[in-house]
């Protein structure tokens, strides 16, 4: 689903978002749901590309939560770490809250409503809130 028009037009136009999602159909959705909304959008489907990428600065980070037998909490920490936003999506219960906390991303659980996921996004990036902060949400 993507977003309709007029439903966001431009409100992230300039913003930069990094999405980390091994699934390709899934990935091209969200990339296209921002995108459609006016974002950057640099999609990667590897933990290392994603922690390369953090080097351009994005203003949001979108992540699965399973990455190819592994975990995306190595970039969770470190978007943490420049005070980058993290939304988390998750088709899988998360084993232990403990490995999350101090970071407090904001979860969307699969299937997830791309309506959401997008109004979320938005309301950050206006708010400037930061979901990787303890209490933000």
């Amino acid at each position: 689903m993507v977003a309709e028009q007029g439903d966001s037009g431009g409100e992230l136009k300039g913003v930069s978002i990094l999405i980390l999602e091994d699934n390709p159909l899934i990935g091209y959705e969200i990339e296209d749901l921002f995108a459609n909304a006016g974002a950057d959008v640099v999609l990667v489907d590897t933990l290392p590309d994603a922690l390369d990428a953090l080097d351009h600065d994005p203003r949001l980070v979108v992540t699965d939560y399973l990455i190819e037998g592994s975990t995306s909490l190595p970039l969770i920490r470190q978007a943490h770490a420049r005070d980058i936003p993290v939304v988390l999506i998750t088709g899988y219960a998360i084993a232990s809250d403990d490995v999350l906390t101090g970071y407090e991303p904001r979860i969307f659980t699969k299937p997830f409503n791309h309506h959401e996921l997008l109004r979320h996004v938005i309301d950050t990036v206006r708010n400037g809130a930061s979901p990787t902060r303890p209490g933000a949400l």
